[in-house]
């Protein structure tokens, strides 16, 4: 009879936890009340995805880490303000000076989940240094499939950066970013 429940007990545990990551979502907005200020921070945005045989897909779950030994340590997630398939993202502001490498990300392609694990050797395109207040554009970075092995391309896609603004803008309604915002998007559009 102990067996039967410790057997039960167990495969109710295995379906929760199955059950659990079916629903895991990554972020999509931001808590405005805490944002730091625009003259102090930097908002880092651009486009992580992955080319597929339907067409461009967003990387999902990436995230960046901190390596400035001067700033502090932390790990943030990229946001997805628009879907979980739109390729654009942002982070939560960070401090000037700070430098940030991607850790990892995964790629979902049917039934299959492909993780990858990134490491602190080197610097990427997709890494960057918080080197002045305001915006950061990163590019668009694109995962393509070779014979082999993956490879991350940079792909600068027409109007780029202004598209990603636009997806990003709303999270930053009535916030100090959203001026900014705008004034990036008006130097774009003239």
């Amino acid at each position: 009879m102990k067996r039967k429940r410790a057997a039960g007990a167990v495969a109710l545990l295995v379906l929760l936890a199955s059950l659990s990551s079916c629903v895991s979502t990554q972020r999509t907005s931001i808590t405005k009340k805490d944002l730091p200020d625009p003259s102090v921070s930097t908002l880092v945005f651009g486009y992580l995805g992955h080319q597929t045989m339907f067409g461009v897909s967003a990387l999902q779950y990436c995230k960046y880490y901190q390596v400035n030994p001067d700033s502090e340590a932390r790990v943030i997630d990229a946001i997805r303000p628009s879907s979980v398939s739109n390729p654009v993202f942002f982070l939560d502001p960070v401090a000037v000076g700070s430098s940030w490498q991607l850790l990892y990300f995964q790629m979902t392609s049917g039934n299959t989940i492909t993780y990858f694990y990134l490491g602190m050797v080197g610097k990427d395109a997709y890494d960057f240094r918080a080197e002045k207040p305001g915006l950061l554009y990163i590019g668009s970075h694109m995962l393509v499939a070779g014979a082999t092995q993956y490879s991350m391309q940079v792909r600068e896609l027409v109007g780029g950066e202004e598209e990603a603004l636009e997806a990003i803008r709303p999270q930053f309604k009535g916030t100090a970013w959203e001026a900014v915002i705008d004034q990036r998007l008006k130097e774009l559009k003239s």
